[in-house]
């Protein structure tokens, strides 16, 4: 026991020779209070005015520091920060305040200094309150500066992007102009499929057809002839061979044909609306070569019948006369009538092979712009393209309100208890006829006005292209038919409740 005990006794004896040898070789670690590292943070801001011998050194204290580990305090802003809130901000803060209120008292090479109150920036990461004093050391890099804080929650504002504003159209955009061609076919059953391609080749809204010399009864070249989505209006010759006249349209353009009031002889023409409010009125004329002399009379009288009921009219067709030669008596007649009912004749130049203007278009209250006349290898007339603003179904606008009165079956006691409490007459009134009679008039009124006022009603625009005139002709048959059975339960009629319903459903475009 004695051996290990003196063993352990030399072990710890070397051991603590060997410690007392090395640390006298060691440097022993520097310690700063608090009032020195004040100290030395006063004599690093004079570090710009300390001159010793004419040179600019640095003092003694920071003789042993490197040069790139130099701070001087940064100018602080005295913008007011703002404070943040969340569950651990409170404490922040308050030791922020805290800091800001204490001071205290730093020692100069000639004595006390006054008071200094800690800045909040103390507090901040060192980048953002020192700046460099001295060069740094070539192959030092220095530090980034951190990114300042965005000055809203979440969003840095160098981020976002001015989305710019779409501009608002201060006046509402005119309808787009109608593309309208003029042909004369000269037999349209063998051009149907050339016409259909003129068409949709030209973008056209309207055709007019001239001397489609298509009978009473044949429909089957036009249907040919028809492009998608449009309709069309047949005018044919009544007697004799050839003549006829054909519109075909788009649907978009709400078209109404017109009959004429008075028997025409001298040239053929097909009437019809375009619009419903303020509609415009065009007319398709075919006038035959052969001199007729009743046509000046017959056309000025159609003008004088259309003219009062229509502002903005549109005339188009093959005329036959030469308005290019006005020196001869029927054109020098014809421009004077439609010089005196204010047409104007868009069309110069040659239509016809011959080179002649026979295909003419006349136009009251409208702006004709775009004209051309093109080449055909179809006929010995050469159509004509003009472009004319028309009211087009893609322009929609609101139905106008309009006032009614709402009665329900309380209205008429309503009405009778304050007509009984109606107070009677003045003595002037009970005189003079006119004078009771507007009394009582105005009084019922006002009655009326308190237990059934007026209101405005919008009603709702519901376009309906599908139901058509025969579609309207075909309901009202059925409900005629459907009144019928439910009075006398009879099965024997034509046409019954039962074949009625489907035929307007085939109609109409339904299947069951």
């Amino acid at each position: 026991m004695a051996p290990v005990c003196v063993a352990g006794r030399l072990f710890l004896l070397v051991w603590l020779v060997l410690l007392s040898f090395g640390t006298s070789h060691i440097k022993s670690l520097l310690v700063y209070d608090r009032q020195f590292l004040l100290d030395l943070r006063h004599s690093v801001s004079d570090l710009a005015v300390f001159n010793h011998d004419g040179q600019n050194t640095l003092p003694p204290l920071l003789s042993g520091i490197p040069t790139h580990l130099y701070r001087a305090w940064a100018s602080t802003s005295q913008r007011k920060r703002r404070r943040r809130r969340g569950k651990r901000s409170g404490r922040l803060v308050k030791l922020k305040v805290c800091l800001a209120r204490s001071s205290s008292i730093s020692r100069t090479g000639h004595g006390l200094s006054p008071p200094f109150v800690v800045s909040r920036r103390f507090l901040e990461p060192i980048d953002t309150c020192l700046v460099r004093v001295v060069g740094l050391d070539e192959g030092v890099r220095p530090r980034r500066p951190c990114s300042p804080r965005p000055r809203q929650r979440g969003v840095d504002p160098r981020n976002l992007r001015t989305l710019l504003r779409a501009p608002r159209s201060a006046e509402p955009q005119a309808p787009a102009p109608a593309r309208i061609g003029l042909v004369n076919a000269r037999s349209l059953a063998n051009k149907t499929f050339i016409l259909r391609d003129f068409f949709s080749s030209r973008s056209l809204d309207l055709l007019c057809v001239t001397e489609t010399w298509i009978g009473a009864g044949d429909h089957s070249a036009l249907v040919e002839l028809l492009p998608a989505g449009c309709s069309y209006f047949n005018s044919p010759r009544t007697s004799g061979r050839g003549g006829g006249t054909a519109t075909v349209f788009k649907n978009d353009f709400k078209c109404k044909q017109r009959a004429l009031t008075t028997s025409i002889s001298s040239f053929e023409v097909t009437l019809f609306e375009v619009g419903r409010s303020d509609p415009v009125l065009c007319a398709v004329i075919y006038r035959p070569p052969k001199y007729n002399k009743d046509f000046i009379n017959d056309f000025s009288e159609f003008l004088a019948g259309l003219m009062p009921n229509y502002d903005r009219v549109l005339i188009v067709g093959d005329f036959n006369i030469h308005v290019c030669c006005p020196e001869k008596p029927l054109v020098t007649d014809f421009l004077n009538i439609i010089d005196s009912f204010n047409f104007v004749q868009c069309v110069f130049g040659p239509t016809h092979e011959h080179g002649h203007t026979l295909d003419l278009v006349l136009s009251h209250g409208l702006s004709v712009l775009n004209i051309e006349i093109c080449d055909s290898g179809f006929s010995d007339h050469m159509p004509v393209l003009v472009d004319v603003v028309l009211s087009s179904a893609a322009v929609k606008s609101c139905a106008p309100a309009r006032l009614c009165r709402r009665f329900n079956p309380f209205t008429a006691g309503l009405f009778s208890a304050a007509f009984d409490q109606l107070c009677p007459p003045p003595d002037s009134a009970s005189v003079d006829t006119e004078k009771l009679s507007s009394w009582f008039y105005s009084s019922c009124r006002n009655i009326l006005d308190s237990v059934a006022p007026l209101r405005s009603i919008q009603p709702k625009v519901k376009p309906e292209p599908w139901f058509n005139d025969r579609a309207r002709a075909a309901k009202r048959e059925c409900r005629k038919a459907e009144r019928r059975w439910k009075k006398d339960k009879l099965q024997f009629l034509p046409l019954t409740p039962l074949t009625l319903p489907l035929a307007w459903l085939s109609l109409i475009g339904l299947s069951l």
